[in-house]
């Protein structure tokens, strides 16, 4: 399994409980990208809404640490007022008419 990377409170709460070693992440960032992909896993699985908040919490610190000074951040700002969010939730497909998974009376050809 290796190294897992656990919430803030855990080792408190489970190091009288559970075998193991614990430790400071000696590579931050590569641990939670490997947990971002855990936690999304986790709810590509199930769709529970509360997943999302662990990604969430995951994403937060991801930005923390790489966007230190929030000048990404500020370009988002910028992207957002120009192009908008994904609230409307429009999809977009380069050529509908070859959907080769449909058949053709499905794809609106005779």
């Amino acid at each position: 399994m290796g190294w897992k990377l656990v919430r803030n409170s855990n080792q408190k709460h489970l190091q009288e409980f559970i075998s193991g070693e614990w430790r400071v992440s000696p590579d931050p960032i590569g641990a939670l990208v490997k947990k971002l992909g855990e936690e999304y896993g986790e709810f590509a699985e199930d769709r529970d809404p509360g997943e999302l908040y662990d990604v969430l919490d995951v994403l937060k610190e991801l930005v923390h640490l790489l966007d230190e000074h929030g000048e990404a951040s500020r370009v988002h700002e910028r992207k957002l007022a120009r192009m908008g969010d994904f609230s409307d939730h429009i999809e977009w497909h380069p050529n509908p008419h070859v959907e080769l998974r449909l058949p053709p009376e499905e794809r609106g050809q005779s």
